[in-house]
């Protein structure tokens, strides 16, 4: 399924001429990463966005080594681009593989950085309902650090053009409704 997710991925963003540098799967599988340029991103959203099946979210990242201090000082980048004054703001911070630090570790530290480095804008922490989010997901050798999270018009399971689905249509409007989202 992971193929034809990308197979479909890569076909979308061919037929939009949309250029990509390359493209991998983390080592858990679990996300598919694309590599644009700055340029591509938005018009790579919009499409992906309403186009492609199987696709749950897109979240546009700068990756990093997994070593913390390489974490923190991209932190800190993220946080210039989007920190404005008297903001609050949260780090969410997830983690998959083995490391010396925990996801709350990296939080903290990430959180405690950003306080420090910029002073003058007078932020504050809100862990419950912050004005801006920075996410951090470190998966293995490489950290992934991104501020939004774009909800895809369809999730699911990706399309595959060579397989059939039999519809017993029986006059209700749901009834094709179901087959056409399966």
């Amino acid at each position: 399924m992971l193929k034809t997710l990308t197979k479909n991925i890569i076909f979308s963003l061919k037929k939009n001429n949309i250029t990509f540098h390359k493209y991998q799967y983390t080592q858990d599988f679990a996300r598919i990463l694309f590599f644009l340029k700055n340029e591509d991103i938005n018009k790579a959203i919009g499409v992906l966005k309403k186009k492609v099946f199987g696709i749950h979210s897109i979240s546009p990242a700068i990756r990093t080594s997994s070593i913390i201090k390489n974490i923190i000082n991209r932190t800190l980048e993220v946080g210039k681009d989007i920190l404005d004054q008297n903001d609050s703001f949260a780090i969410r911070a997830r983690r998959s593989g083995k490391h010396p630090f925990t996801s709350q570790d990296v939080a903290e530290q990430c959180g405690y950085a950003v306080l420090s480095c910029f002073k003058d804008l007078n932020l504050n922490v809100n862990l419950s309902n912050p004005k801006k989010k920075i996410f951090i997901e470190v998966r293995d050798n490489f950290t992934y650090i991104f501020t939004r999270i774009i909800k895809t018009d369809w999730g699911g399971l990706p399309i595959e053009p060579g397989k059939h689905i039999i519809n017993m249509d029986i006059g209700r409007p749901t009834d094709s409704l179901a087959a056409f989202l399966l």
